[in-house]
């Protein structure tokens, strides 16, 4: 599968993030966020109400950038 190379990557990188990569990984999370609530963008949700729904209290790429 061609997501793990990527994620490996991804996290491998993470404390030298520059911003392009960051959304890349931030919208990356958010989609297996959405997948695992199983709603689709043409559901129109707010990512927040899907994190809240989940308990998903924190992003990790913020939380990876922090340490």
């Amino acid at each position: 599968m061609a997501i793990f190379p990527l994620v490996v990557e991804l996290l491998y990188n993470a404390w030298m993030m520059k911003e392009e990569l960051n959304w890349k990984l931030l919208g990356f999370e958010m989609s297996v966020l959405r997948c695992i609530a199983g709603v689709t963008h043409s559901d129109r949700c707010r990512n927040t109400d899907i994190r809240l729904e989940l308990g998903v209290t924190r992003d990790e790429v913020n939380h990876v950038r922090a340490k």
